[in-house]
């Protein structure tokens, strides 16, 4: 594998959302979002202090009552986000027929799937950097837990790479754009409630703890609390490497049909 090409193909994606309307369109409604999440965190949080006082509030958490709920919650959005960032990184290829000119190059399959792939991580998480300016605000007007906030951070970039690569096959099987938004959605949507049904106590024990393994929600509390356990880890890069996978099949047999 080579670098550069893998650059080159980073870079011209990276390119195309920085001279594109979506991107920024997402960044600021993300942004207003997040910040009417924020307000509504802290005014509660500000309220609560009042009513019970200087000694009733010893026990309040800035970073629990605020920052985890906070992240909590915007990492929801990224069921649309990521979809809608990614829809076109292979489908609007396919629909124009720039995909097999890009495959006769002299760039390999594996250098195209990860220099997209890597763009569209990179699009997300930078849309998601823009809430940097709460944390911020907290420090320079409280004492937060910096701890939770950094590996709250740390989560929610596993769960863009993740995201991401399930997002990436998505947009690689279709030459829709629209159609490959609506199938990542279903998927990502899939692999946030599917850990439901263990309220429902439906099958074995066995089973329940394998559908609450796939959960997403699951590998995502305890970064908000501070707590970087290796299994989430390998959890979130497992999701990547199981896109990246699929999406390598997938651009390869798409290679093997424009060269047939």
């Amino acid at each position: 594998m080579n670098l550069r090409r893998m650059f080159w193909v980073f870079r011209k994606e990276l390119n195309i959302y920085l001279t594109t309307p979506l991107a920024y369109i997402l960044a600021g409604a993300f942004l207003v979002i997040s910040g009417f999440m924020f307000y509504v965190l802290v005014d509660y949080f500000a309220r609560s202090f009042n009513q019970l006082g200087q000694f009733g509030s010893q026990g309040m958490d800035l970073t629990q009552m605020i920052m985890r709920p906070f992240l909590s919650n915007l990492t929801f959005m990224f069921l649309i986000i990521t979809p809608l960032i990614c829809m076109r990184l292979f489908s609007e290829e396919r629909r124009h027929g720039t995909l097999e000119m890009l495959m006769t190059s002299p760039v390999t399959t594996l250098e195209i799937v990860l220099g997209k792939y890597l763009a569209g991580v990179a699009m997300n998480f930078f849309i998601f950097l823009v809430t940097l300016v709460f944390p911020v605000f907290l420090v320079i007007y409280g004492n937060p837990d910096l701890g939770p906030v950094f590996s709250g951070y740390l989560g929610v970039l596993l769960l863009i790479m993740g995201f991401v690569a399930l997002s990436l096959f998505a947009s690689a099987i279709t030459s829709n754009a629209l159609i490959a938004a609506m199938f990542s959605f279903g998927i990502l949507l899939m692999l946030w409630i599917i850990g439901w049904v263990s309220f429902s106590q439906f099958g074995t024990s066995t089973w329940l703890e394998v559908v609450k393994y796939i959960s997403v929600p699951d590998h995502l509390d305890d970064f908000f609390k501070g707590v970087v356990d290796t299994k989430h880890v390998v959890y979130f890069l497992s999701l990547a490497l199981v896109g990246l996978f699929f999406t390598y099949g997938a651009v390869e047999s798409q290679r093997w049909r424009s060269a047939s």
